[in-house]
């Protein structure tokens, strides 16, 4: 009854290295781009859970082994804040849609009832800080430049509860 999904540590690098590399570019401090080096040194998760968007009020009316479709996109939406030393990011997140038909995870209802989709979504929030050489030092001591925080989404769970 329930679907977890977990985003692989490959992918969430992947994610993090886009996003530092962007912050970076964006850095005003005059550097040396081809030394810049950066370390994660804090890890926080932000959280967001609750009924999937798309169903009426009661839940989906379902028997014994229809199908509830769940939709990783729209629905419900919500936004926190994730603070660091330095600096904090926004994390936005939607619950999804449930409904009878159409493509997403789907579940097979154990009993007849009122259904409804009941979804947890987890972000997976980074404060790296960045590296560099001053300009025109490309051996000299490395300065911290930037601590911009990355995001990524980092897993969902989901599960039916009967009204």
């Amino acid at each position: 009854m329930s679907t977890p999904s977990i985003v692989s540590t490959e992918q969430q690098e992947k994610e993090i290295e886009v996003q530092l590399r962007q912050n970076i570019d964006l850095i005003s401090m005059p550097r040396t781009p081809q030394h810049d080096k950066y370390d994660a040194s804090t890890v926080k998760y932000a959280s967001f859970k609750g009924y999937a968007g798309g169903k009426p009020t009661m839940g989906f009316k379902r028997n014994t082994d229809d199908l509830l479709i769940w939709n990783p996109n729209g629905g419900p939406s919500a936004s926190v804040s994730v603070s660091f030393a330095w600096k904090a990011v926004s994390v936005s997140a939607d619950l999804g849609l449930g409904s009878t038909s159409g493509v997403g995870s789907s579940f097979r209802v154990p009993s007849a009832g009122n259904w409804k989709v009941y979804a947890k979504k987890v972000y997976k929030v980074t404060q790296p800080n960045i590296w560099g050489h001053p300009y025109g030092s490309p051996t000299g001591t490395w300065v911290r430049v930037d601590a911009a925080p990355t995001k990524t989404y980092y897993n969902h769970k989901t599960r039916l509860i009967k009204q």
